[in-house]
């Protein structure tokens, strides 16, 4: 009987080893809010708040009002939009939903929930000049650092996120050549217990568009 016991503890100690090497669970969220941003089209076609929600015009590709594309400022050679998630999570992955000539993103940016800086957690090269590039792609960016080492576009941050920024390098567009951006998706692991800290609100940089708050789209 004390051999069984022991028996039924240790597959007990096995089944609870198991359980902990189990992956944590992982949530994909699309972009419910825009908290800023340097320009856009217009208002209503080709506006920031396009970005919300499930893509719209991927795996289309081709101009389309339904996705965002901003308009190059004078002087500047990149353009930005902010965007707000449902909940903070560990951020994994970021998927970015290029509808018309993609490759224009060069950079994005992380702000940690409850505080008010920011971090790159990814950057790349621009490939859009690349005549074999594909008209649309979901460009896929593990943001996460696997094993916790800093990931080498960019710096892993463990921190939880709710806030992205998107960066784009405008430098050479004209009414010939633009980029559009039809959604966003953050994937990361959900806070076990409350966040600690003041509530995530929107953040405005040098020369970021400050909206009303009837301009703060949720979804």
């Amino acid at each position: 009987q004390q051999q069984q016991q022991q028996q039924q503890q240790g597959q007990g100690q096995q089944g609870q080893g198991q359980r902990r090497q189990q992956a944590p669970r992982q949530r994909s969220m699309w972009a419910s809010g825009v908290v800023g941003f340097s320009s856009q089209y217009s208002r209503a076609e080709h506006s920031a708040a396009q970005l919300l929600g499930k893509p719209r015009v991927f795996p289309a590709a081709g101009s389309d009002g339904r996705a965002w594309s901003p308009v190059p400022r004078q002087g500047q050679g990149r353009e930005w939009v902010r965007l707000r998630f449902a909940e903070p999570v560990e951020a994994r992955a970021v998927t970015v939903y290029q509808s018309h000539n993609p490759g224009s993103l060069v950079e994005v940016r992380a702000s940690p929930a409850g505080a008010e800086a920011w971090r790159t957690i990814w950057r790349g090269e621009r490939y859009n000049h690349v005549p074999s590039r594909p008209p649309s792609d979901a460009l896929t960016l593990d943001v996460g650092g696997a094993a916790g080492d800093a990931i080498s576009s960019g710096d892993a941050i463990s921190a939880p996120v709710q806030l992205l920024e998107l960066q784009l390098d405008t430098t050479g567009w004209s009414d010939a050549f633009w980029s559009e951006i039809d959604a966003v998706q953050l994937t990361g692991v959900p806070l076990r217990g409350p966040l600690q800290g003041p509530l995530q609100r929107p953040l405005h940089g040098v020369g970021a568009s400050s909206l009303p708050p009837a301009a703060l789209h949720s979804t």
